[in-house]
């Protein structure tokens, strides 16, 4: 899904029904829990690992959590016409490796 519509109430409601969310999320106020910790996107990537791909457009991921608690893996990617800017990517299907989540939203993203 697009970013208009990843919002909690709206991820709750698709994980509810049985199904998962993967969609572009707004660099917001939103928080992310990771150990303990409320982080904002900036601090989440400094937090997030480096991916070790071919795809060197895949930036970082990582495990962390949404309030109020729904697990997510959350994917940096390069913004394709922006070079020094990144793209956030988030899944509620953590059975999904960064490649997958990415190709899953992208298609490619060569």
């Amino acid at each position: 899904m697009d970013s208009w519509f990843t919002h909690t109430p709206l991820i709750q409601e698709v994980l509810r029904r049985g199904l998962h969310v993967i969609g572009m999320v707004k660099n917001d106020n939103k928080r992310y829990l990771v150990h303990g910790q409320r982080l904002n996107f900036k601090e989440l990537y400094a937090a997030a690992s480096r991916i070790d791909e071919k795809n060197r457009n895949i930036l970082r991921q990582i495990r962390t959590e949404l309030a109020p608690g729904i697990p997510v893996t959350v994917v940096f990617v390069r913004h394709r016409s922006k070079k020094n800017e990144w793209l956030v990517i988030l899944s509620t299907d953590l059975t999904l490796s960064a490649p997958d989540i990415i190709r899953n939203y992208f298609g490619s993203y060569e």
